[in-house]
């Protein structure tokens, strides 16, 4: 008997491409494939227009995997911005009476019912990357070199209109699969002491992990990160 591999869908952070994940196929379970999920504005989509608005970047990613998510089990992975779209991804899923999830990870960010009300993307050029710099939430090698920095500055822009503008919504219903929270311990963004907020989303209590490491943490510590996602995968497949 064949057995069905489980798909691993993983949406990128801020001005990132799919081609982060890529490196984590030399430690992926040989049971998980690997599906990375690129957003309009960069990558092999660079030629298309970011998208300024998180319903719209939700519609795109459902479209990308409609035909994928009833084919076997599957798991949702976003980072930062990423782990805001997986969670309104999850419940246009729901609303749509697909087959959810079998695990999500929601890494590098704090639950989306914290509201942040800031307006980033409206400040100058010198403003936005002195900001984006004290929160340490984009590679310094973007600000460092200048045609890089040009690349990317309309696609950050794009990018934290969609986080800025997001307002949560409460939903009908909570998350029914099992959730882990993952986080670097020296990410200046998060609030530890409101890391329990995750809860309120979600029918089980979630799974937390901490790991040493700055908001790029799923870069500095990638090998124990794909450990707990390996892990974490063959348990649910074995409770299935």
């Amino acid at each position: 008997m064949i057995m069905r591999k489980t798909r691993l869908f993983c949406i990128p952070y801020a001005g990132g491409s799919a081609i982060i994940y890529t490196r984590w196929k030399k430690y992926l379970n040989s049971s998980i494939e690997l599906c990375p999920i690129e957003l309009a504005g960069r990558g092999i989509r660079s030629s298309e227009p970011p998208f300024s608005d998180l319903k719209q970047v939700v519609e795109d990613v459902y479209s990308q995997i409609y035909y994928q998510i009833n084919g076997g089990p599957y798991v949702l992975f976003g980072h930062s911005m990423g782990s805001l779209i997986v969670f309104e991804l999850y419940h246009k899923i729901k609303n749509q009476n697909r087959s959810t999830p079998l695990h999500i990870f929601f890494s590098g960010r704090n639950a989306p019912n914290i509201n942040k009300n800031t307006e980033f993307y409206k400040m100058s050029d010198i403003d936005f990357k002195k900001e984006i710099l004290k929160y340490n939430a984009i590679p310094d090698i973007v600000f460092d070199n200048e045609i890089i920095y040009r690349y990317f500055m309309p696609i950050l822009r794009a990018d934290y209109r969609v986080i800025d503008s997001y307002k949560y919504i409460p939903k009908k219903m909570k998350i029914s699969c099992q959730v882990t929270v993952l986080n670097g311990l020296d990410d200046v963004d998060i609030k530890f002491s409101e890391l329990d907020k995750w809860n309120d989303l979600v029918q089980e209590e979630c799974t937390f992990c901490n790991f040493s490491g700055g908001h790029f943490f799923i870069n500095e510590r990638m090998k124990e990160v794909v450990e707990v996602i390996n892990d974490t995968i063959y348990k649910n497949t074995q409770n299935q």
